[in-house]
């Protein structure tokens, strides 16, 4: 009864066998780099999977996955937990300390491009505060909750970002946290009965 954590193996399932991982059904995509995995997301035929500082596209199109392979590496596109990628019919979207991203289903689109100056993209990245990402169908709006909270003597203030995609713009708004949020941060996004 030992538990091994493998931080840089992917582990998945026989068909139609949910919830059971033989040892021999495992994805090693790069070993000994230090990193680790920390969220991992579909669209199509592809899988993203996270590190912290690096996102691989692996392309599990084939009913083999002796015949999966890596697509593509993509530098300082990881992210710190799963709450910083939403995944949706329309793609995958997620943020870090250097942008807001979204894969369309043929390539990353670095949404901050031309728009916002990377000095001024605020989105803390460390251990402490994590952005959490989430994607609203209705309004076609991205969100990105900075999740750095600030306290003062009235509670605490939230900074987030809001992407239009009808628009292709920015916008910054802050909310009141209400009282007693020192030593505490915002977990994900959850979707209502209407889809907001």
């Amino acid at each position: 009864n030992i538990m091994k954590r493998m931080r840089d193996r992917i582990m998945y399932t026989p068909p139609n066998k949910y919830e059971t991982f033989p040892r021999s059904f495992f994805i090693d995509v790069v070993r000994g780099d230090s990193d680790e995995y920390t969220a991992l997301a579909t669209f199509a035929d592809r899988l993203f999977a996270f590190k912290r500082q690096t996102l691989y596209i692996i392309n599990i199109g084939s009913p083999s996955p002796s015949n999966w392979f890596l697509e593509s590496t993509e530098k300082h596109r990881g992210v710190l937990a799963k709450s910083a990628v939403h995944q949706s019919q329309n793609g995958i979207y997620w943020a870090n300390r250097f942008g807001a991203f979204f894969f369309n289903g043929s390539s990353i689109i670095n949404l901050l491009q031309d728009k916002i100056p990377k000095r001024s993209w605020d989105v803390s990245s460390d251990n402490a505060y994590v952005p959490n990402v989430g994607f609203h169908e209705i309004t076609n709006n991205l969100y990105v909750m900075a999740n750095n909270i600030s306290t003062g003597t009235s509670g605490g203030i939230i900074d987030s970002w809001v992407y239009n995609f009808d628009t292709n713009a920015w916008a910054k708004t802050t909310h009141a946290s209400g009282g007693g949020v020192e030593d505490k941060f915002i977990s994900n996004f959850i979707d209502d009965r209407e889809g907001g």
